[in-house]
């Protein structure tokens, strides 16, 4: 098998960044798909108030291991289409 420069230049990146102990990340190519800002915006429904504790631990965890900046934000609920 013949790899192209291009590949060949994902596998070295890859093995650098194995050896400095960097985990690789895999983020979106199409920037369109991506959350503005890096940031993902969540609301903790009154549903699941009585889990706040458990969704903040998971989020803390989630943002350690990975480059996502989790943030809450306000709902409101027409913006969400529930007039």
């Amino acid at each position: 098998m013949k790899l192209t420069d291009a590949q060949t230049a994902i596998i070295e990146e890859e093995i650098a960044a194995e050896l400095k102990g960097v985990a690789t990340r895999k983020a979106h190519a199409d920037l369109s798909k991506r959350w503005p800002g890096g940031v993902v915006p969540y609301t903790i429904s009154s549903e699941s108030s009585g889990d706040t504790a458990v969704i903040q631990s998971a989020i803390a965890h989630w943002e350690s291991l990975t480059c996502l900046n989790i943030s809450a934000i306000q709902c409101n609920r027409r913006t969400h289409g529930k007039d």
